[in-house]
């Protein structure tokens, strides 16, 4: 009887453990963040999923962070599974930047990662730090930012970074850590659609934003209904299969059983080509760097074009352009001593001081000032003029 027990009791236990690594492979990122519709600024909408609410955020200041518990054990699945899939459906607004995903902490301006959707430059940066150095790896022509529903699938694994939108790979790249083994919670928190600024909140609609820890991307995109194509399985190579080597054009060589070795055309070493490689990677850093940078005078061109005339794109801004200087709505200055100026919407509006009408018969100008004065010909402590009869 005993010993029935004893087996009764394991085989729960087991089933207890089992059910808590299933409920680890996926995150409820609203729920385990406790977004609903009684969170401030978030507005529920429709989505393609009729079973839940999407989310459009208008306060970003009061989105709450993944809790304390998910989040630890959000890390643990991270350094478990070797990386992590973030799963979503968006629609987010044309040509506007946005974050997916942050982990911020531990000190109040520290950030570890973030997901970003950039939409002017058409890019999903992945922005990561590991011992104070910031690592930047965009993904290219994603094509997110263009106010249409997608339904996408971020690779952070082994040593690739990848996007998914449906079953369709749009663009990958390795990893140069893995910074997910390093992730620190305490005192940290985890946020969905806030930025680490007003400029890269997440502007649009998200809905079903999961993260999903598999075995592999197959594993998560065969669930979405992605099914492996002929020709992925036709390009899968065994260890019996005998291998065409294509090389520089005019000859063709056979490598199989029975077959001689040829010398290697590659006239470059493996160090060299793993040199070329990295510098490839930095280069690709700092051209995405560039691209920012080239986004951001855009921007301060367009303020300008449109302070100096050019149709204006922006709300509940105005300025005038006077003299090689700014001025904001309703600020004045002097030009000259006789001349006031006040910005009212985009325009310099300047009038002339009115003088009151002078005492004296011989009245003065100083020197900087716009008014005729009497102080001058009578002096500070001269009598005043004896009055006529």
């Amino acid at each position: 009887m005993l010993w029935s027990l004893l087996l009764l009791a394991s085989w729960a236990w087991s089933g207890i453990q089992a059910g808590d690594q299933d409920e680890d492979t996926t995150f409820d990122l609203f729920s385990a963040s406790n977004i609903n519709r009684k969170t401030i600024g978030a507005k529920q909408f429709r989505g393609p999923d009729p079973r839940v609410p999407a989310y459009r955020f208008v306060r970003f200041d009061y989105i709450p962070p993944v809790g304390a518990e998910h989040l630890g054990r959000i890390a643990e699945a991270m350094r478990r599974k070797d990386g992590f899939f973030l799963t979503a459906s968006l629609k987010q607004d044309r040509r506007s930047r946005g974050t997916l995903l942050a982990l911020e902490g531990p000190g109040a301006a520290q950030r570890q990662f973030d997901i970003i959707s950039n939409g002017p430059a058409d890019t999903l940066d992945l922005t990561y730090w590991v011992d104070g150095t910031q690592h930047v790896i965009s993904l290219e022509d994603v094509g997110l930012a263009d106010s249409q529903w997608k339904n996408i699938t971020v690779q952070v694994t082994g040593e690739t970074y990848s996007l998914y939108v449906g079953c369709e790979l749009m663009d990958s790249f390795t990893l140069d850590q893995p910074f997910y083994e390093q992730l620190k919670t305490e005192s940290s928190r985890m946020y969905v659609a806030k930025g680490s600024g007003r400029e890269s909140h997440f502007r649009g609609l998200l809905q079903n934003v999961h993260l999903v820890f598999e075995n592999s991307v197959e594993d998560v995109l065969s669930k979405k209904g992605c099914q492996q194509s002929l020709g992925a399985e036709a390009n899968a190579i065994s260890e019996d299969t005998d291998t065409l080597h294509l090389s520089p054009p005019g000859s063709t060589e056979y490598v199989g059983q029975g077959a001689e070795k040829v010398p290697e055309v590659c006239e470059h070493s493996c160090e060299a080509l793993g040199s070329m490689i990295k510098e490839l990677s930095g280069l690709h850093v700092v051209v995405n760097q560039l691209q920012e940078n080239l986004r951001r005078v855009s921007s301060d061109n367009q303020f300008l074009w449109e302070l100096i005339g050019g149709p204006p794109k922006t709300r509940n801004m105005s300025a005038c352009w006077q003299d090689g200087r700014f001025f904001a709505e309703n600020e004045t200055w002097v030009v000259d001593s006789c001349t006031k100026c006040t910005c009212k919407k985009f325009k310099t509006v300047c009038h002339q001081i009115t003088c009151p009408p002078a005492t004296c018969a011989d009245p003065s100008f100083m020197e900087g000032e716009c008014c005729p004065s009497c102080f001058h010909v009578l002096g500070p402590w001269s009598p005043s003029p004896p009055c006529a009869d």
